[in-house]
């Protein structure tokens, strides 16, 4: 039975939990509208790129944060032995379903997977977030001088 690597799943609930963790943090009504939104579609859908093109590489922090969530949750599979054996759409929150299968005597026979991938994902996710959250504590909202018009004008 052919495997395949569960990475882009830990990927991309992290990029959405570092949004999330700006979007806790920031008092800029758009920035925090963009960090929900991009954090909500990255975890829940798969689409990562309003979380990372949006909020996380434009602070530059949270990128790190989901870097480090992202290899943190990858390490417990890893060690778990977590594979995928459905080719899924985009990995989101949903993908350990994907990881149902494989020998079914392992600890926690065909469900083995699936119980560590998302035990992996719930670690992705808190540590990402207090991570983004903790690295964003002196924030200067980007557009925070942007929201206020130019003087002169």
């Amino acid at each position: 039975m052919k495997t395949r690597e569960c990475a882009g799943y830990f990927s991309n609930i992290a990029q959405g939990a570092a949004a999330l963790g700006v979007a806790a943090r920031t008092k800029n009504p758009e920035t925090k509208s963009n960090a929900i939104a991009g954090g909500i579609s990255a975890i829940v859908a798969g689409i990562t790129e309003p979380a990372l093109f949006g909020v996380n590489l434009v602070y530059g922090k949270p990128m790190i944060a989901a870097c480090i969530g992202g290899g943190i949750g990858g390490l417990i599979s890893g060690i778990a032995g977590v594979k995928g054996y459905v080719l899924g759409s985009s990995p989101s929150i949903f993908s350990p379903i994907t990881f149902i299968g494989g020998d079914s005597s392992a600890s926690f026979g065909v469900m083995h997977g699936a119980i560590f991938g998302a035990i992996g994902g719930a670690v992705t996710i808190v540590v990402t977030f207090v991570l983004s959250y903790m690295m964003m504590k002196d924030m200067k909202d980007k557009d925070e001088n942007s929201a206020k018009p130019a003087e002169g004008t």
